[in-house]
């Protein structure tokens, strides 16, 4: 695993931190090891941001767009 790839995995780890199905989730994907690596999922829906109060850097996957995504065909 490359160094982005792990700070990629800690900043979805981050995100979902606190909220069980979210943390779930997100093992998946990093278990899977193909979603992360398409820019098809990426870009789309993958958000970067930091925390207001800490200003950890974390990034959130849009679970929601992504769902409706795949409905109309347009994720494999």
């Amino acid at each position: 695993m490359t160094p982005a790839e792990e700070q990629l995995h800690q900043c979805l780890r981050a995100h979902a931190r606190g909220a069980h199905s979210s943390t779930a989730a997100v093992e998946l994907v990093i278990a899977h090891r193909r979603w992360l690596h398409r820019s098809d999922f990426r870009d789309p829906f993958l958000f970067t941001g930091s925390d207001f109060d800490s200003g950890e850097v974390t990034t959130g996957i849009d679970w929601p767009t992504a769902a409706i995504a795949l409905g109309q065909g347009r994720l494999p």
